[in-house]
C-alpha cells in the first residue's frame, strides 16, 4: 500500500529562502490537496518532538538550518526519522565551491540524510550530479528531480505602456537576494566597469546594486565587499531587507539585472527575475545551462569573459531586459506540486 502524503514542514525563519520555497510550495499542494497538513515548526528541537507523533513528513532541508553543521543536521535528520516516515528535498547540495574539509564535512552530513530518508527529491539535474560526485552514486541514483516551481506561469510586468526603459545616470546592475561572499557583486562590479569604459570611453560612475540584505552571519562583511568593489572603481548599494512591495520596485527599476553567482546549485532568485518580467545576464554554469534549456529564452547566459560586453549591450537597450507579458515560466508551482504528489504516492 503506497504510504500516505505526508504532512509538510516548513521550518525555519519566513525570510530564509529555503523555508519560503516550502511554504509557496506546501500551498500548492494544499491547492491541489486540500486535507494535506502544512505544518511550521520554529527549530530543530520542536521538529523532533512533532516527528514522535509518528505521521509522515516531508521537510526542506539545509544544514544551516538545522544546526551548526552538516553533522548536526544530520543528527537531527536521523532523529527525525526513527520516530516517522521522512521524506526529504535536500537544498544547497555539497559541491567543490566549499572547500577541501569543508566540502567532505558536508558531504558526509548529507549522506546520512539522504539515507535516513526514505526518498529524497532535489531541484535540478545538475544537484543530482553533485550527489553523485560528493555524496554517493547510491543517493544520486535514487533521487528524484523536481524543478523549482515559479510563482506564475507567465510574468508579472510594468503596465500600462510596457516596462520602464529609462536609465539612471551612470552604469547601475542590479543583483538580487542575500549578500553574501561568492555572490558575485565584485565580478559583476568588474565588469560594469570595462562596460562603461566602453560606452563612454572613460570611468562613467557606475553602481552595483545590492537588492537585499547581509545573510545572516554575514553583516560585518559587507564594509569589506564595498572597499573591494570601490577599488575596482564602482560603488555598492545595500537596500537592506524590502517589504514584497519595495522588492518588486527595485526589480523593476533601472538597471542589469545580473546573476553572477557560478557556484549556484539551484537558485529561486534566477527565477524571481523572470517572475518580475526581467531578462537577467547570468554567467554560464551547469545548473544556468540546465534552467536556459528548460525555460528558454528566460536568461541570457554568457561566459564570464563575455560579462561585460553584455552588460554594455544591456544597458544601451534597456528593452533587452525584459521579457514580454506572455512569456512562459513553466514549471511553475502547481507543476512542482503535482510532480510531489505523483512521487509521495508511488513511493
Amino acid at each position: 500500500m503506497p504510504t500516505p502524503v505526508p504532512d509538510l514542514v516548513v521550518l525555519g525563519p519566513p525570510g530564509h529562502g529555503v523555508t519560503g520555497y516550502a511554504a509557496d510550495l506546501a500551498a500548492a499542494v494544499r491547492s491541489r490537496r486540500p486535507d494535506v497538513r502544512v505544518l511550521e515548526v520554529e527549530d530543530p528541537t520542536a521538529l523532533v518532538e512533532l516527528a514522535g507523533r509518528g505521521r509522515p513528513l516531508h521537510l526542506h532541508v539545509t544544514d544551516h538550518l538545522l544546526g551548526r553543521s552538516a553533522l548536526e543536521a544530520a543528527d537531527v535528520v536521523e532523529a527525525v526519522a526513527t520516530r516517522c516516515a521522512l521524506s526529504l528535498t535536500l537544498h544547497d547540495v555539497p559541491q567543490a565551491s566549499d572547500g577541501p574539509g569543508r566540502l567532505e564535512r558536508r558531504a558526509s552530513g548529507y549522506r546520512r540524510m539522504a539515507l535516513a530518508a526514505r526518498l529524497v527529491v532535489v531541484s535540478s539535474e545538475h544537484e543530482r550530479a553533485l550527489l553523485h560526485e560528493h555524496v554517493g552514486a547510491g543517493v544520486a541514483a535514487t533521487a528524484h528531480v523536481v524543478p523549482l516551481g515559479s510563482a506564475a506561469p507567465v510574468p508579472t510586468v510594468p503596465a500600462p505602456g510596457g516596462p520602464v526603459v529609462e536609465r539612471a545616470e551612470g552604469l547601475r546592475v542590479l543583483l538580487a537576494g542575500w549578500v553574501y561572499p561568492g555572490k558575485g557583486h565584485l565580478e559583476a562590479a568588474r565588469s560594469a566597469v570595462e562596460a562603461a569604459a566602453g560606452l563612454s570611453g572613460d570611468r562613467a560612475a557606475v553602481t552595483v546594486v545590492a537588492v537585499g540584505g547581509a545573510s545572516p552571519g554575514h553583516e560585518s562583511e559587507l564594509l569589506d565587499l564595498r572597499a573591494a568593489v570601490r577599488s575596482v572603481g564602482a560603488e555598492l548599494q545595500v537596500t537592506g531587507v524590502l517589504s514584497r512591495d519595495a522588492y518588486r520596485a527595485q526589480l523593476a527599476g533601472p538597471g542589469v539585472p545580473v546573476v553572477a553567482h557560478q557556484h549556484v546549485s539551484a537558485s529561486r532568485t534566477l527565477l524571481e527575475w523572470a517572475e518580475h518580467g526581467r531578462r537577467a545576464v547570468v554567467l554560464r554554469s551547469r545548473y544556468t545551462e540546465e534552467m536556459a534549456a528548460l525555460r528558454p529564452g528566460l536568461v541570457e547566459v554568457v561566459d564570464p569573459s563575455g560579462l561585460a560586453t553584455a552588460i554594455a549591450a544591456a544597458w544601451g537597450a534597456p528593452e533587452r531586459t525584459w521579457l514580454p507579458a506572455t512569456a512562459d515560466l513553466r514549471p511553475d508551482l502547481a507543476d512542482a506540486a503535482a510532480a510531489h504528489l505523483a512521487i509521495w504516492e508511488a513511493a
